[in-house]
């Protein structure tokens, strides 16, 4: 029998909750003082006698405390004591009442003597062992029975600290001296104890006398609130924390948020989540976990009996009917719930799956039957069917385990892990390639789908059509838009025009006009002209094909003049000094001399011109000569393009006259070409040396040479072209002499590099203030 309540006790005890934790940090947030004074309180004392044992003159050693918060501090504690004062009254002489702590601690553990302990008190217990606890403080229960913090457990355990009574027995400064345990943890320590050693009926049913009571009668089971509502009460001591820990694992529909029970009880939001921290802290004990043993044990059971995995939706219908509740629980609220049983091992919770040790989910068996429905003569089986013929198959052969009935979760994780041959839609299971063609989005897998059921390549119009006709999502899709698909995918290729298969076949053969042109330039190596190229696909392909390509598909070929095309980042990556290396050694002496030691472009323009325009003999009438010189500027002049550099003659089209331009201009390369050896003036016809005449009759090396002087014309507009916000030096690769007057002509210091294409790049960043810079 349990000794009846002491109501004079309890109504002495009125005041002892300033010592208290909770009731020390009530204390304060009742006196209405400053935000400071407040935070100086709560950080530098634990416990209201702590707070009056400080004189008065420290209070200006501790940290953020002015005058102003000393004279708040001060009033508050002439307070304290005046209250005291006036609560005190003359006590009566109790016969035998203890004298000291040790005798205090004799007696079961009570809101009176449990401050007394070490840990609250701070104070060294003198002839006094654990053993002479009184029993029912149940100092040898182990920690790990306990749910503290990681941080408090580390330090406990470094402290070679194993049962609680060796918790209880540590002065609070010596913990409070350990490195990482501050009065957080002491809080957390001291609030684990409390609630531990008032527990009572609690301590003695979960630790010591289980074989009393084989259920217990604290928690109520007649309806899923009831029994969330007693467990708590039970593990808990204010109502206002019950409450509030209540509406986190019993609500209707959605699940509060800490704003909303903040607004609901007067808190703050983090005043509720520190509470409900404290609270999933105190239900996670064992002590107060073995308070729903018998309820864990049934969750189990059902479980078990579905296949070892059930959802909690499922899991929540079946508590409802197997413990006859009026309604089913809120499925999240009850995942909240089971997430403290977790510290058992027993049970895992993970999103809204919950599963338990069970052999079903390893067993060959169900993924077996599966393979032996007959979806020739069905399109597709409803989960509970299949969940039934596996109830029924499992029950007459397994011996191991014999479930009542499959949960859904159990059944779709065993589609789910049978290697992508069966799908889930809806309520419904598919083999792959029946779901594939009704139910997929995808229109890669589609169109793979149809041309391999097909066996051969198909028109794109007819793989839309085929789409059209079994897929339920794609009812309406154009031809178009399928042919748009089918171009995106590297697994299908073009095998005739419209006709499309999969690459895997190796049926391939057919090319468009533009790879056409691509592999022949490949194949050159060099620009081609354009009639060149027509001559050489031209059983392929029609004139007119090619000539569109060419100048329809502006990013993949580039007219480099003269009739030549080539593909841009071929150009780009070509030399003057390897397309010198490709002349006879008389050419390519002519080539050095023109592409070197050229501050303007007349040398290289004067070339190109002559070579294009002279006759058999390699003669150029000189009026001729110097008219197409200048209508060569003249037409750059007329499309807005760079013509010269400032400080070149030509520069000035615009303003001077075309005769005084067309003199002065050709007049210094005319003489250099004369003394350069290479040409020779005779009356008004201007001559090449008939030993280089001689080689260019042969086309092919007068293809090279002008090409040769289209990339040193190229190579020098590029370099005094202005190319904002970088810096394109040319569109091959640039020679070291290009680089330099690129980093000279936009100021580019020394140490900033250039890319081999004489790019400068500029960075552009922009600020966001929780990430940070991010560039562009």
């Amino acid at each position: 029998m349990s000794p009846e309540p002491n109501f004079q006790e309890q109504e002495d005890h009125q005041v002892a909750p300033k010592n208290e934790p909770g009731g020390w940090e009530e204390l304060i947030l009742a006196a209405g003082l400053s935000v400071r004074a407040t935070n100086v309180l709560l950080k530098n004392f634990s416990s209201c006698d702590e707070f009056l044992s400080l004189n008065v003159i420290s209070f200006g050693h501790l940290r953020n405390c002015g005058r102003k918060t000393i004279r708040e501090l001060i009033e508050f504690r002439d307070g304290i004591v005046a209250q005291s004062g006036e609560a005190s009254q003359p006590e009566p002489e109790v016969p035998n009442r203890p004298s000291s702590a040790e005798d205090v601690l004799k007696l079961p553990p009570s809101e009176e003597n449990i401050p007394f302990l070490p840990i609250f008190s701070s104070r060294q217990l003198v002839d006094f062992a654990m053993n002479d606890l009184h029993p029912e403080f149940h100092g040898a229960t182990r920690l790990q029975d306990f749910g503290f913090s990681v941080r408090t457990s580390k330090i406990l355990q470094r402290l070679g600290l194993e049962t609680i009574g060796e918790v209880m027995f540590s002065p609070s400064g010596e913990l409070l001296s350990q490195k990482n345990f501050g009065r957080k943890s002491l809080k957390e320590v001291r609030s684990i104890i409390r609630s531990f050693a008032l527990g009572g009926n609690v301590a003695q049913t979960g630790i010591g006398a289980r074989e009393s009571s084989e259920t217990h009668p604290e928690i109520d089971y007649s309806s899923y609130a009831r029994l969330v509502a007693s467990f708590v009460q039970h593990c808990l001591k204010s109502r206002r924390n019950q409450a509030i820990v209540c509406n986190r694992l019993d609500f209707p529909d959605v699940m509060p948020t800490l704003e909303e029970l903040g607004e609901r009880f007067g808190l703050t939001r983090e005043r509720v989540r520190q509470i409900l921290k404290r609270g999933n802290a105190l239900l996670r004990v064992k002590a107060h976990r073995e308070l729903l043993a018998e309820f864990w044990e049934l969750v189990t059971r059902l479980i078990r009996e579905g296949g070892g995995i059930a959802s909690t939706r499922d899991l929540a219908e079946s508590l409802r009917e197997e413990c006859g509740w009026p309604g089913n629980p809120n499925p999240a609220a009850l995942t909240e719930l089971l997430a403290v049983a977790e510290e058992e091992k027993a049970l895992v919770v993970s999103g809204d799956v919950v599963t338990a040790p069970c052999p079903c989910p390893a067993c060959e068996t169900p993924r077996e039957l599966i393979a032996t429905l007959d979806f020739e003569a069905n399109e597709s089986y409803h989960l509970f069917v299949v969940g039934d013929k596996l109830v029924r198959h499992c029950q007459s052969r397994c011996q191991a385990h014999s479930p009542r009935i499959f949960h859904r979760a159990f059944i779709e994780k065993m589609v789910n892990d049978c290697d992508g041959e069966y799908q889930l839609h809806g309520d419904l299971v598919f083999p792959k390639d029946r779901w594939l063609i009704r139910h997929g989005e995808g229109l890669k897998e589609l169109i793979v789908h149809v041309l391999e059921k097909n066996g051969k390549p198909m028109h794109f119009s007819e793989i839309a059509a085929a789409i059209r006709k079994e897929n339920i999502k794609h009812r309406e899709i154009s031809d178009h838009s399928v042919h748009s698909a089918i171009c995106r995918y590297d697994s299908i290729e073009i095998i005739q025009r419209g006709t499309y298969g999969l690459k895997a076949w190796g049926a391939g053969g057919y090319r468009s006009v533009s790879t056409a042109i691509e592999e022949l330039l490949d194949a050159y190596g060099l620009p081609m002209r354009r009639s060149e190229i027509i001559n050489s696909l031209a059983g392929e392909f029609s004139k007119d094909n090619i000539s569109a390509a060419l100048h329809t598909w502006g990013n993949r070929f580039i007219k480099i003049g003269e009739g030549f095309y080539d593909r841009p980042e071929r150009w780009r990556e070509r030399s003057l000094t390897s397309l010198i290396e490709l002349l006879p050694e008389a050419l390519a002496n002519l080539s050095r001399y023109l592409t070197t030691s050229n501050n303007c472009s007349y040398k290289l323009v004067l070339a190109l011109v002559f070579i294009r325009g002279m006759d058999d003999r390699g003669a150029y009438s000189l009026p001729v000569l110097k008219d197409r010189f200048y209508n060569f500027y003249l037409g750059r002049h007329k499309k807005g393009e760079v013509v010269e550099a400032d400080n070149v003659l030509m520069q000035r089209i615009g303003e001077l006259s075309a005769a005084e331009i067309r003199s002065k201009a050709i007049k210094e390369p005319m003489k250099s070409f004369i003394n350069s050896g290479f040409w020779n003036q005779r009356s008004s016809s201007f001559y090449l040396q008939e030993s280089l005449v001689a080689l260019l009759v042969d086309a092919s090396f007068r293809s090279r040479l002008l090409i040769t002087l289209l990339k040193g014309i190229d190579d020098y507009f590029a370099a005094i072209s202005p190319q904002p916000p970088f810096c394109t030096l040319t569109d091959a690769t640039v020679n070291v002499q290009t680089r330099e007057q690129c980093r000279n002509m936009l100021d580019i210091p020394e140490e900033e590099p250039i890319n081999p294409h004489g790019e400068r790049t500029i960075s552009i960043s922009i600020k966001k203030k929780v990430r940070g810079k991010i560039t562009l």
